[in-house]
C-alpha cells in the first residue's frame, strides 16, 4: 500500500518554514580582508545598531564565515571574490544567530559598495611600486658600478624614476582613501554602545595610513627634484657619485613599502587590510 505524499510535502514545507524563521539578516560593513582557509572565508564585520539588538550581540563586531568561491555576492556583479572586497562595504546576510561573535552564512550580500579600493587592488599597487622600486635601485648599482669609467648617462634612470614616481602617487592617494575610508567606518559606529575600543583601533589604523602616504609622498618629492635635476631623456651625463642621493630616497621608499605589505603579494598586513580578524 503506497503511503499519501501530501503528509510528507506538509512536513517538509513546515520544516522550510521554521528553518527560514529562524535566521536573522545580519547587516554590517566590513572591517578588514577577508581572511580564505581552505574553502571558506572569514569576513570581519561591524554591525549595525539592528543586528546589534535582533543578534543579541555582546559587543559590535563579529566574524561571518561564507564559502570563498560562491560566498561573495552583489547585485551589479553577481558573484565575486573575497579580494575583490573594500573597506567599509555594507553587506547584508542571512544567519542563525551569533557564537562567541561569530555566524555563518551561504553567503553576504553587497549593498553598497564604499570609495576605497578593493583589498585586491591594493595588493596590486604595492606589487607594482616596490616591483619599480627594486628595478630603479638596481640601476643605481649598476650606474654607481659603472661609475669608475667615467660619467653614465641618466636616460633609463630617468624612465624608471619616472614609473617609481608614477606608481607611488597612486599608491599615496589609496592610503588616503583608505584612512577615510577607516574614519567613515569610525564616524559609523560611534553612537553604537561599547564601540569605543573599536572606535580607537579605526582611528589608529586611519592615522598610520595616512602617516606612510606623507612619508611616501615626502620621498616622491626628493625624487621630483632629482628627475628634474636629470633633465629630458637626453640630458647631459651624470656627475660621478650623484646617484647616492636618489638611491638613499629608494632605500626608504622600498622599506617603507616592505612594512605596508610583503612585495610578493602573498599577504597585505597592516593599514592596507583595514582590522586584523579578531584573536578567538
Amino acid at each position: 500500500m503506497r503511503r499519501p505524499l501530501l503528509p510528507a510535502a506538509v512536513v517538509a514545507l513546515v520544516l522550510i518554514l521554521a528553518s527560514t524563521a529562524q535566521a536573522t539578516t545580519l547587516r554590517g560593513r566590513i572591517l578588514g580582508r577577508p581572511q580564505v582557509s581552505g574553502a571558506h572565508a572569514r569576513v570581519p564585520v561591524v554591525l549595525d545598531e539592528r543586528s546589534v539588538r535582533a543578534l543579541h550581540a555582546t559587543g559590535v563586531e563579529a566574524v561571518l564565515t561564507v564559502p570563498a568561491k560562491s560566498g561573495f555576492r552583489s547585485a551589479d556583479r553577481g558573484r565575486g571574490a573575497p579580494e575583490r572586497t573594500r573597506l567599509g562595504d555594507v553587506v547584508s546576510a542571512r544567519v542563525r544567530g551569533l557564537s562567541g561573535g561569530a555566524a555563518q552564512a551561504k553567503y553576504l550580500k553587497i549593498e553598497k559598495r564604499s570609495a576605497a579600493p578593493s583589498f585586491a587592488d591594493l595588493a596590486a599597487r604595492l606589487d607594482a611600486s616596490s616591483a619599480g622600486a627594486k628595478r630603479a635601485l638596481e640601476e643605481v648599482g649598476r650606474i654607481t658600478a659603472a661609475e669608475q669609467s667615467g660619467p653614465q648617462d641618466p636616460a633609463q634612470l630617468r624612465t624608471f624614476l619616472l614609473a617609481v614616481r608614477y606608481q607611488l602617487n597612486l599608491l599615496i592617494a589609496d592610503l588616503r582613501t583608505e584612512r577615510d575610508g577607516l574614519r567613515s567606518v569610525a564616524a559609523g559606529v560611534r553612537e553604537l554602545p561599547g564601540a569605543g575600543e573599536l572606535q580607537d583601533r579605526l582611528g589608529t589604523a586611519a592615522d598610520a595610513a595616512g602617516s606612510s602616504a606623507q612619508k611616501l609622498e615626502d620621498g616622491v618629492a626628493g625624487l621630483d627634484e632629482f628627475i628634474n635635476s636629470i633633465g629630458g631623456s637626453s640630458g647631459a651625463a651624470l656627475p660621478i657619485g650623484s646617484v647616492s642621493t636618489v638611491g638613499a630616497l629608494l632605500d626608504t621608499a622600498q622599506n617603507l613599502l616592505d612594512s605596508l605589505g610583503d612585495p610578493g603579494g602573498a599577504d597585505i598586513p597592516g593599514v592596507l587590510q583595514g582590522l586584523p580578524l579578531p584573536t578567538p
